[in-house]
């Protein structure tokens, strides 16, 4: 069914008053010729937060208006799913728009599941990858994971109190963190690792940008947690990210040490041997983390060659 893109014209040629209050939102609405479907929503709502002018409209008084307006339930899956767009492509501070407004949704359908605006199977997976990285990208204070209903961590920061104080401290912010999700970590994966020879060069720039951000400790805790396949697809990001949390790269490496080895010590160990026969002149380095780790005799007595 071809569309028209009726609504969000309209709301184009209102401007930002379209959203200035409930009320002048479902004044829109009824303006509105035709029936409104769930498609014409979610163009609506694409249109808020992809603009030029995005900042001055508000999805959250969108939703509720559309919310009030309509006579029917709401299938906002079906919304959801009027993003899969191709060649769609959305930043963290306009997906957070989506995410607050579609929060309120929620909050309407208990049925409907918010986790919806960033896993699943795409038609456009790298539509599906950008919403994916901008919801990884977000922080606890746009986007507490913890209150994220039916979302699946990853790993349990927990595991990690009995740390250095310097592993500790970690331990609320990478349970709140959007990264702990083992569906974005897994979506990452199958999304950009495995396909990176179908990415364009902004495509993976929006990935890299990513592992390499204030995030890439928890990333890697996460990722430890998805299966590795026969041909270890991410395996070298993982080594990548470890080599960085060896040498201290950023500030939570002591709290990604303790969570990988709470883990899969087995894992840690084997990398540890493998990083010592390619650089043998770091092995003060390896020592002083096995050390304030409390590693060292589980070392000598794994089977790993260290």
């Amino acid at each position: 069914m071809e569309s028209n893109y009726g609504l969000a014209k309209a709301i184009h040629s209102c401007g930002p008053r379209a959203t200035i209050s409930v009320e002048a939102s479902k004044e829109l609405l009824a303006r509105f010729p035709g029936e409104l479907n769930e498609r014409d929503i979610s163009e609506a709502l694409l249109y808020l937060v992809l603009t030029p002018e995005w900042q001055r409209y508000s999805p959250i008084i969108f939703v509720t208006a559309v919310q009030e307006f309509f006579t029917r339930p709401l299938h906002w899956l079906s919304v959801v799913r009027g993003f899969d767009q191709k060649g769609l492509v959305i930043s963290s501070a306009q997906f957070l728009g989506l995410f607050r407004a579609l929060l309120l949704a929620q909050a309407y359908d208990p049925s409907f599941d918010i986790q919806s605006l960033w896993t699943g199977e795409w038609q456009n997976p790298t539509t599906q990858l950008y919403f994916v990285v901008a919801f990884a990208t977000l922080t606890p204070a746009e986007a507490d994971a913890s209150e994220i209903p039916n979302l699946q961590p990853a790993y349990n920061p927990l595991d990690c109190e009995d740390g250095p104080e310097d592993v500790v401290q970690y331990i609320d912010e990478a349970q709140r963190d959007t990264s702990i999700s083992l569906d974005v970590i897994t979506a990452i994966i199958d999304l950009a690792i495995a396909r990176e020879r179908e990415l364009s060069r902004d495509d993976v720039t929006a990935v890299q940008e990513l592992l390499q951000g204030p995030k890439r400790g928890f990333l890697l805790c996460s990722a430890l947690a998805v299966p590795r396949s026969q041909v270890n697809i991410h395996d070298g990001m993982m080594e990548g990210l470890l080599v960085q949390t060896l040498g201290r790269a950023f500030p939570s490496h002591s709290f990604t040490l303790h969570s990988l080895w709470k883990q899969d010590r087995n894992w840690v160990a084997s990398k540890l041997t493998q990083f010592h026969t390619r650089s043998p002149l770091q092995l003060p380095l390896l020592l002083e983390h096995a050390q304030h780790h409390g590693w060292l005799d589980d070392l000598l007595t794994l089977s790993t060659g260290f």
